[in-house]
């Protein structure tokens, strides 16, 4: 029957397309931001949590995250949440605040350094060891195809840690810093894939001639 096979896509705002308001505007905040959703009319938001005081949920406590997942929750919207680094003592910290956000999703990435052999194998051990604990929460890890592993990489990775609640989240724009054709990395996570980054970038020279990456307005790029 016509329709069957349709799947919803859920747009959400990523808190660092305002990265620059919550560095230096004044009174912008996880609260203003998630206003700006609403105000965009996307389903949810992607709020980073990487830093000092959780970065853009501007708290650590309980009760400054219960606030944001209020509004969320009353606004309508969605909510997944990121970090960095696999450490698995950090990840299920992490996974603690996003569940407290309301979240089931917890994106991160690698920032183990070495060969890339080594980077591979302490990157599958945290994921094994993060798995069950985040589980436990109702949260999902993703391993985002970041700047340091290709898509086929990554899903050899979720291949060995081989549990439910470890996927992947596929960022358009990444795989060209691995020098990767971004649907040769889509295709290669596309049965791990619970998210997408969705992004353009622009291949330009620098004054010294050597080529860079900028990011660009989607559908006016090379992705």
């Amino acid at each position: 029957m016509p329709g069957d096979n349709i799947e919803t896509i859920r747009l959400a705002l990523h808190s660092f397309s305002f990265e620059q308001h919550f560095l230096h505007k004044p009174g912008f905040d996880a609260h203003a931001f998630l206003a700006r959703a609403s105000e965009l009319g996307v389903s949810g938001v992607h709020i980073s949590l990487n830093g000092h005081n959780f970065r853009c949920a501007g708290g650590t406590s309980p009760s400054r995250l219960a606030e944001i997942a209020a509004d969320a929750h009353n606004r309508g919207l969605f909510v997944e949440c990121d970090t960095s680094g696999t450490d698995p003592d950090h990840l299920v910290e992490l996974a603690h605040a996003a569940r407290q956000l309301g979240a089931d999703k917890l994106r991160t990435y690698t920032r183990h350094k070495g060969d890339p052999e080594t980077v591979y194998a302490a990157t599958v051990a945290d994921l094994k060891r993060a798995a069950s604990p985040a589980a436990d929460l109702g949260i999902t890890l993703l391993l985002e195809n970041h700047e340091d592993f290709t898509g086929a990489e990554v899903a050899r990775i979720l291949d060995e840690v081989a549990h439910p609640s470890v996927a992947a989240l596929f960022d358009f724009g990444n795989s060209m810093n691995v020098a990767e054709e971004p649907l040769e990395a889509a295709r290669a996570m596309a049965r791990h894939t619970r998210s997408v980054h969705l992004k353009d970038h622009l291949m330009v020279r620098g004054n010294d001639g050597e080529p860079l990456i900028a990011g660009v307005a989607n559908g006016t790029g090379n992705v």
